[in-house]
Protein backbone atom coordinates (compact mmCIF):
# COMPACT_ATOMS: atom_id res chain seq x y z
CA UNK A 1 0.00 0.00 0.00
CA UNK A 2 1.54 3.56 -0.79
CA UNK A 3 0.28 6.92 0.34
CA UNK A 4 -0.45 9.60 -1.89
CA UNK A 5 3.26 11.59 -2.24
CA UNK A 6 5.25 13.48 -4.75
CA UNK A 7 6.54 10.20 -5.74
CA UNK A 8 3.66 8.60 -6.52
CA UNK A 9 5.29 6.46 -9.68
CA UNK A 10 7.82 4.88 -7.29
CA UNK A 11 7.90 1.02 -7.18
CA UNK A 12 8.73 -0.71 -4.19
CA UNK A 13 10.33 -4.39 -4.13
CA UNK A 14 10.72 -7.37 -1.89
CA UNK A 15 13.45 -10.21 -2.69
CA UNK A 16 13.38 -8.79 -6.26
CA UNK A 17 9.85 -8.92 -7.12
CA UNK A 18 7.90 -5.35 -7.51
CA UNK A 19 5.52 -4.97 -4.98
CA UNK A 20 1.98 -3.60 -6.86
CA UNK A 21 -0.03 -0.89 -5.63
CA UNK A 22 -3.00 -1.36 -3.75
CA UNK A 23 -5.58 1.91 -2.02
CA UNK A 24 -6.28 -0.07 0.84
CA UNK A 25 -4.88 -3.77 2.56
CA UNK A 26 -6.19 -5.78 5.49
CA UNK A 27 -4.04 -6.87 8.36
CA UNK A 28 -5.01 -8.76 11.31
CA UNK A 29 -8.63 -8.43 10.40
CA UNK A 30 -8.35 -4.51 10.03
CA UNK A 31 -8.54 -2.36 6.74
CA UNK A 32 -5.94 -0.28 6.15
CA UNK A 33 -6.51 2.67 3.60
CA UNK A 34 -3.75 5.14 1.91
CA UNK A 35 -5.09 8.04 4.29
CA UNK A 36 -5.08 5.92 7.51
CA UNK A 37 -8.99 7.22 8.09
CA UNK A 38 -10.57 3.91 8.52
CA UNK A 39 -13.39 4.92 6.83
CA UNK A 40 -13.45 1.92 4.97
CA UNK A 41 -13.10 -0.92 7.67
CA UNK A 42 -15.78 1.09 9.78
CA UNK A 43 -18.44 0.93 6.62
CA UNK A 44 -17.64 -3.08 6.54
CA UNK A 45 -17.83 -3.63 9.64
CA UNK A 46 -21.10 -1.52 10.04
CA UNK A 47 -23.11 -3.07 7.07
CA UNK A 48 -21.90 -6.81 8.63
CA UNK A 49 -23.29 -5.45 11.72
CA UNK A 50 -26.46 -4.12 10.57
CA UNK A 51 -27.03 -7.62 8.45
CA UNK A 52 -26.51 -9.87 12.33
CA UNK A 53 -28.52 -7.61 13.77
CA UNK A 54 -31.30 -10.13 15.28
CA UNK A 55 -34.71 -9.46 13.92
CA UNK A 56 -36.74 -9.42 16.95
CA UNK A 57 -39.64 -10.57 14.74
CA UNK A 58 -38.03 -13.51 14.47
CA UNK A 59 -37.29 -14.92 17.77
CA UNK A 60 -39.10 -17.16 19.43
CA UNK A 61 -38.66 -15.45 22.89
CA UNK A 62 -39.96 -11.37 22.84
CA UNK A 63 -37.47 -10.67 26.89
CA UNK A 64 -35.88 -7.96 26.49
CA UNK A 65 -32.92 -9.45 28.02
CA UNK A 66 -33.17 -12.49 25.35
CA UNK A 67 -32.32 -10.26 22.56
CA UNK A 68 -29.66 -8.08 24.34
CA UNK A 69 -27.63 -11.26 25.14
CA UNK A 70 -28.11 -12.29 21.23
CA UNK A 71 -27.19 -8.69 20.05
CA UNK A 72 -24.21 -9.00 22.68
CA UNK A 73 -22.97 -11.98 21.46
CA UNK A 74 -23.41 -12.16 17.82
CA UNK A 75 -23.12 -8.47 16.79
CA UNK A 76 -21.45 -6.26 19.58
CA UNK A 77 -17.91 -7.86 18.91
CA UNK A 78 -18.38 -7.07 15.29
CA UNK A 79 -17.76 -3.45 16.22
CA UNK A 80 -15.76 -3.86 19.16
CA UNK A 81 -12.59 -6.08 17.70
CA UNK A 82 -9.02 -4.15 18.02
CA UNK A 83 -10.90 -0.25 18.44
CA UNK A 84 -7.88 0.97 19.60
CA UNK A 85 -6.43 0.57 15.91
CA UNK A 86 -9.41 1.89 14.32
CA UNK A 87 -11.06 4.22 16.76
CA UNK A 88 -13.26 7.16 14.74
CA UNK A 89 -12.79 10.40 15.55
CA UNK A 90 -14.93 12.38 13.38
CA UNK A 91 -18.57 12.74 14.64
CA UNK A 92 -20.30 11.02 11.41
CA UNK A 93 -17.89 7.90 12.07
CA UNK A 94 -18.82 7.99 15.12
CA UNK A 95 -22.55 8.01 15.05
CA UNK A 96 -22.08 5.54 12.07
CA UNK A 97 -21.03 2.81 14.30
CA UNK A 98 -23.43 3.73 16.85
CA UNK A 99 -26.02 3.43 14.54
CA UNK A 100 -26.04 -0.20 15.01
CA UNK A 101 -26.90 -0.36 18.58
CA UNK A 102 -29.35 2.96 18.10
CA UNK A 103 -31.38 0.94 15.49
CA UNK A 104 -31.40 -2.48 18.15
CA UNK A 105 -32.69 -0.57 21.12
CA UNK A 106 -35.11 1.06 19.11
CA UNK A 107 -36.61 -2.54 17.96
CA UNK A 108 -37.24 -3.46 21.97
CA UNK A 109 -40.22 -3.95 23.31
CA UNK A 110 -41.54 -0.26 25.00
CA UNK A 111 -38.14 1.22 23.42
CA UNK A 112 -39.29 2.75 20.34
CA UNK A 113 -40.45 6.05 22.24
CA UNK A 114 -37.56 6.81 24.33
CA UNK A 115 -34.43 8.51 23.27
CA UNK A 116 -31.32 6.47 22.83
CA UNK A 117 -30.21 7.63 26.03
CA UNK A 118 -32.93 6.67 27.88
CA UNK A 119 -32.87 3.41 26.22
CA UNK A 120 -29.47 2.82 26.91
CA UNK A 121 -29.79 3.29 31.01
CA UNK A 122 -33.64 1.21 30.54
CA UNK A 123 -31.91 -2.04 29.55
CA UNK A 124 -28.69 -1.09 31.42
CA UNK A 125 -26.01 -0.92 28.16
CA UNK A 126 -23.24 1.47 27.27
CA UNK A 127 -23.09 3.52 24.22
CA UNK A 128 -20.35 2.18 21.70
CA UNK A 129 -18.26 5.17 22.00
CA UNK A 130 -17.86 4.86 25.68
CA UNK A 131 -16.65 1.60 25.45
CA UNK A 132 -14.02 2.12 23.41
CA UNK A 133 -12.79 4.84 25.40
CA UNK A 134 -12.65 2.35 28.09
CA UNK A 135 -10.85 0.12 26.24
CA UNK A 136 -8.40 2.34 25.10
CA UNK A 137 -7.72 3.25 28.37
CA UNK A 138 -7.41 -0.29 29.72
CA UNK A 139 -4.61 -1.21 26.72
CA UNK A 140 -3.12 2.00 27.62
CA UNK A 141 -2.95 0.31 31.33
CA UNK A 142 -1.55 -2.99 30.61
CA UNK A 143 1.34 -1.17 28.63
CA UNK A 144 2.54 1.20 30.23
CA UNK A 145 5.23 -0.39 32.14
CA UNK A 146 7.43 -1.91 30.17
CA UNK A 147 6.42 0.26 27.44
CA UNK A 148 8.14 1.34 24.00
CA UNK A 149 4.40 3.38 23.41
CA UNK A 150 4.64 5.84 26.09
CA UNK A 151 6.63 7.99 27.76
CA UNK A 152 6.23 9.33 31.38
CA UNK A 153 5.75 13.33 31.65
CA UNK A 154 7.68 15.46 34.02
CA UNK A 155 5.08 18.02 34.28
CA UNK A 156 3.70 18.12 38.04
CA UNK A 157 0.62 20.30 37.11
CA UNK A 158 -3.16 19.25 38.49
CA UNK A 159 -4.48 15.58 37.98
CA UNK A 160 -2.92 11.95 38.90
CA UNK A 161 1.00 11.70 39.58
CA UNK A 162 1.79 9.63 37.16
CA UNK A 163 1.05 11.42 34.03
CA UNK A 164 2.32 10.34 30.89
CA UNK A 165 4.17 12.41 28.25
CA UNK A 166 1.58 13.87 25.39
CA UNK A 167 3.29 13.88 21.69
CA UNK A 168 2.02 16.87 20.14
CA UNK A 169 1.40 16.99 16.36
CA UNK A 170 0.08 18.75 13.75
CA UNK A 171 -1.07 15.83 11.58
CA UNK A 172 -4.80 15.46 12.37
CA UNK A 173 -4.06 11.07 11.59
CA UNK A 174 -0.86 11.04 14.75
CA UNK A 175 -3.50 13.35 16.78
CA UNK A 176 -5.84 10.41 16.73
CA UNK A 177 -3.65 7.38 17.08
CA UNK A 178 -4.45 5.39 19.95
CA UNK A 179 -1.03 6.25 21.68
CA UNK A 180 -1.55 9.74 21.36
CA UNK A 181 -5.23 10.39 22.04
CA UNK A 182 -5.41 8.64 25.15
CA UNK A 183 -2.71 9.89 26.41
CA UNK A 184 -4.60 13.48 27.51
CA UNK A 185 -7.59 11.31 28.50
CA UNK A 186 -5.72 8.46 30.96
CA UNK A 187 -4.05 12.05 32.41
CA UNK A 188 -6.88 13.24 33.60
CA UNK A 189 -7.83 10.30 35.77
CA UNK A 190 -8.01 10.23 40.00
CA UNK A 191 -4.97 9.03 41.26
CA UNK A 192 -6.49 5.93 43.12
CA UNK A 193 -7.60 4.63 39.14
CA UNK A 194 -4.69 4.88 37.59
CA UNK A 195 -2.88 3.50 40.86
CA UNK A 196 -4.89 0.09 40.56
CA UNK A 197 -2.24 -2.42 41.27
CA UNK A 198 -4.12 -5.21 38.63
CA UNK A 199 -5.75 -4.67 35.07
CA UNK A 200 -9.18 -6.44 37.18
CA UNK A 201 -8.78 -3.40 39.79
CA UNK A 202 -8.08 -0.89 36.93
CA UNK A 203 -11.47 -1.74 35.15
CA UNK A 204 -13.56 -2.47 38.15
CA UNK A 205 -12.43 1.37 39.38
CA UNK A 206 -13.21 2.61 35.39
CA UNK A 207 -16.51 1.08 35.42
CA UNK A 208 -17.48 2.74 39.34
CA UNK A 209 -16.65 6.55 37.37
CA UNK A 210 -19.56 8.50 36.85
CA UNK A 211 -19.92 8.15 32.87
CA UNK A 212 -20.43 12.22 32.86
CA UNK A 213 -16.70 12.27 33.98
CA UNK A 214 -14.87 9.86 31.37
CA UNK A 215 -16.77 11.73 28.42
CA UNK A 216 -16.42 14.91 29.93
CA UNK A 217 -12.58 14.14 29.90
CA UNK A 218 -12.82 12.75 26.13
CA UNK A 219 -15.07 15.75 24.72
CA UNK A 220 -12.12 18.42 26.36
CA UNK A 221 -9.14 15.83 24.09
CA UNK A 222 -11.41 15.91 21.08
CA UNK A 223 -12.21 19.85 21.51
CA UNK A 224 -8.97 20.17 21.78
CA UNK A 225 -7.65 18.39 18.58
CA UNK A 226 -10.33 20.01 16.76
CA UNK A 227 -8.92 23.50 18.07
CA UNK A 228 -4.84 22.48 17.03
CA UNK A 229 -5.97 21.46 13.66
CA UNK A 230 -7.65 24.70 12.79
CA UNK A 231 -5.24 26.70 14.15
CA UNK A 232 -2.79 24.51 11.87
CA UNK A 233 -4.80 24.95 9.08
CA UNK A 234 -5.10 29.07 9.59
CA UNK A 235 -1.11 28.94 9.19
CA UNK A 236 -0.79 27.99 5.84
Amino acid sequence: MQQRCKHSNATYTLYGNQLSLVNEARDLGVLIDVQHSFKLHINVIVAKAHESRPNTSLFLSHETETLIGAFITYVRPLLEYCPSIWSPYSVGMIKRVESVQRAFTKKLPYMKCLTYKKSLSAVCLESLELRRLKADLTVCFTNIIPSEIFVWSSSSTRGNSNKLYYQDSRVTVRQNLFSVRVVQVRNKLPEEVVSASSVSAFISRINSMHVSFLMFCFSAVCFFIYVSFRAVGSAF
